[in-house]
């Protein structure tokens, strides 16, 4: 292993124990049976969280939605489901107010990771091959655990064409229905991208038959910069740019239009997945009457 190899595991390393402490240091408020659904990834971002809440969201039209205050994710689904959305630093600190206003349950953006949330129902996304190695992990690389962290999810929704985790949790497939947008034909592009996997995304775009030329990639929430649009639209004059719906919220007004790469999550077996989560709600809720009574 190289220097900068063994550099990297030490961090990587040296990341898990502080998150592990962390977590420890948070304390898990001791709340049994909490009606949430917890969308999570191993990755930092770039998982596919929030189009998966989405899809959830559409179809658990009760369910409120508890997200952590960012520019993008927070305003994308603010934007489609209105008063259904509650941010907060902390999730239970949201669903506290998701209470309050009369939700029966929700959905959450993210929160895998929070010790608070333990007994909630967990959804683990599968979205890339896991970390294989310490230097995988952050500050390094893009990944928050290791793949022995799928042990602790109820389900695993693993992307069609990976290999699935390793242990008993039950898996079900999905995939990525991929369109481009109407006002947009294959061929030369300029990419704009805000998220934690682009390679994903160039991925994405070059099945499409899409060829990009140019690109202006940033940190995941970060700012785009007028001055790097605008010298790569001079110097590619009359191209498209594309992005995620995820980076549309961030473009700048008075740049040249975004056009929006349409990224569909699809489950194998919707209707399974879905009653098998209105299930364990339910029995949530059962065991919540209960404690009450």
């Amino acid at each position: 292993m190289s220097p900068a190899n063994q550099w990297k595991s030490l961090l990587g390393l040296l990341w898990l124990a502080l998150s592990e402490l962390h977590r420890h240091w948070r304390h898990p408020r001791k709340v049994q049976n909490l009606p949430l659904v917890v969308v999570g990834s191993l990755r930092s971002g770039g998982g596919g969280k929030t189009p998966t809440v989405s899809w959830l969201a559409e179809r658990l039209t009760e369910a409120a939605i508890l997200v952590h205050p960012t520019p993008d994710e927070e305003i994308l689904l603010r934007d489609q489901f209105g008063d259904r959305v509650f941010a907060n630093n902390a999730i239970p600190r949201a669903w506290d107010r998701a209470q309050s206003a009369g939700f029966p349950f929700a959905i959450c953006d993210g929160g895998f990771q929070d010790p608070r949330l333990l007994s909630a129902v967990k959804l683990l996304l599968w979205n890339a091959p896991p970390p294989q190695a310490l230097s995988d992990l952050l500050p390094c690389g893009p990944f928050r655990e290791l793949a022995l962290a799928a042990t602790r999810a109820d389900r695993v929704l693993v992307r069609q064409g990976l290999p699935p985790p390793s242990g008993g949790a039950t898996i079900f497939d999905y995939h990525w229905d991929l369109r481009l947008p109407k006002a947009m034909k294959a061929g030369p592009c300029l990419l704009a991208c805000g998220v934690g996997d682009p390679k994903g995304v160039r991925k994405d775009l070059n099945e499409l038959g899409c060829e990009i030329v140019g690109e202006h990639v940033v940190g995941d929430h970060r700012p785009f910069s007028r001055r790097a649009i605008k010298r790569l639209s001079q110097d590619f004059p009359g191209l498209p740019w594309v992005g995620t719906a995820k980076d549309r919220p961030r473009w700048p007004a008075q740049a040249p239009e975004l056009q929006i790469l349409e990224r569909d999550w699809a489950p194998q077996h919707p209707e399974t997945l879905l009653a098998w989560i209105r299930q364990k709600l339910s029995e949530r809720l059962s065991a919540i009457t209960s404690e009450k009574e």
